[in-house]
């Protein structure tokens, strides 16, 4: 639904912006639609005579149950061949049987079936869209066949209805040869400049390609334009980000703050992410080797940190403010076959690889906890804020990882 909206809101922005004029357009291609209609397609380019997005002008009949159509509509993609709208030229409108006109709850439906490049009208066969049985009724001593039509139950999702016809050839000019076509057109200027502003695009489809041109190699250099769609990128985008920031990101100050001050208004899906096992498995090994080394993990909250060192090896000593903040530690203890232990004044001796405190350490016993070590300090950074980063807690004897 967030990626419908943020497809509309983008429409009209497009639409305000006068992207239908024809003076900036040039015929690039025409294509087959169908065994008897070529459409030709058009580049589009902004102010600057930039490349801004593709169209075409769709006359072509539709048959739905043995009565016919005209469909007359413009179409529109964006440099990468993704559905960006379509438009209806005056005195135009989309209808269904009985020549009922669209509903706005019709064309924002048509509008998501659109965008959806998965759907299952990719292989549907058109002669399966409707369902047809044959009903046996009876008038006096004659018997009267009558055949009813329904749209098939397994695609209703999939299409208007009332229109299931015009939703499935619509979908196949938008997301067929054409949308192909395009990509292979618009690869000679798709230059490092152009998709390097993709990262600042509202269009889901240009994040996504800006991320995917990053190698690892390449993530450092571009850090500030990742840390950017971690922060606004469309719909899941923010998790793509979040797979491709670096190391580095974790580590230096200005990276963290960045992303702190975002971390306390994400949403609590996002958040969670930060705890995937593999994400935390890559966070565990910043501080370098861990095998046998101790570490202090300010705040566990569920254990996904927790679990991720103790998978590097590390003998893990979790100091917890208040112990209900911590159940979700039992799951990890029960994974690693340990006890819990809840002892405050013994956090240095031997009796287990995880100790949990049950108050926040004053700086003075958590500077006798450190001195005399080098001790390994991690934790997530809502709670290095919270409480004064991990060298206020352990007495400045201490650097955070």
């Amino acid at each position: 639904m967030k990626y419908c909206l943020h497809i509309l809101l983008l429409n009209l922005l497009l639409l305000s912006t006068g992207l239908a004029q024809e003076d900036k357009a040039t015929k690039v291609f025409t294509a087959s639609i169908n065994d008897s209609t070529d459409v030709d397609v058009y580049l589009r380019y902004d102010n600057n005579r930039e490349p801004e997005a593709y169209y075409c002008h769709v006359n072509t009949a539709v048959c739905e149950e043995g009565l016919c159509k005209l469909m007359v509509i413009n179409v529109y993609w964006d440099l990468l061949g993704n559905f960006l709208r379509y438009a209806l030229p005056d005195g135009e409108s989309l209808t269904k049987l009985d020549h009922q006109e669209f509903t706005a709850e019709d064309h924002e439906k048509l509008y998501k079936i659109l965008s959806d490049k998965g759907s299952i009208l990719r292989d549907y066969p058109a002669d399966d869209l409707i369902e047809r049985q044959i009903l046996t009724t009876k008038t006096t001593d004659v018997k009267v066949d009558a055949v009813t039509s329904a749209t098939r139950a397994d695609i209703k999702d999939a299409v208007v209805s009332g229109a299931a016809y015009s939703t499935y050839v619509l979908w196949h000019i938008v997301n067929g040869p054409i949308a192909s076509e395009i990509a292979q057109h618009s690869k000679p200027f798709l230059t490092k400049e152009r998709v390097d502003k993709m990262f600042y695009s509202e269009n889901f489809y240009y994040q996504y390609y800006a991320l995917n041109s990053i190698g690892p190699e390449d993530s450092e250099a571009y850090l500030r334009d990742i840390i950017h769609l971690v922060k606004h990128g469309v719909s899941y985008i923010p998790y793509f980000a979040i797979e491709k920031l670096p190391a580095s990101a974790w580590t230096t100050d200005a990276s963290q703050r960045s992303l702190l001050e975002y971390f306390k208004i994400a949403d609590f899906e996002l958040q969670n992410f930060i705890l995937d096992r593999q994400l935390l498995a890559r966070i565990a090994a910043i501080p370098g080797p861990l095998d046998g080394a101790t570490v202090y993990e300010v705040g566990p909250g569920p254990g996904g940190l927790t679990r991720a060192l103790l998978d590097a090896g590390a003998s893990v000593v979790a100091v917890e403010r208040e112990l209900g903040h911590g159940q979700g530690l039992d799951l990890v203890l029960a994974e690693f076959g340990l006890d819990r232990v809840v002892d405050l004044l013994g956090l240095g001796l031997a009796l287990g690889r995880i100790l949990v405190a049950g108050v926040l350490l004053d700086s003075g016993l958590a500077c006798g906890l450190a001195c005399g070590r080098q001790p390994v300090v991690v934790g997530r950074l809502t709670i290095f804020a919270r409480h004064g980063l991990a060298c206020g807690i352990l007495g400045g004897q201490a650097r955070p990882r």
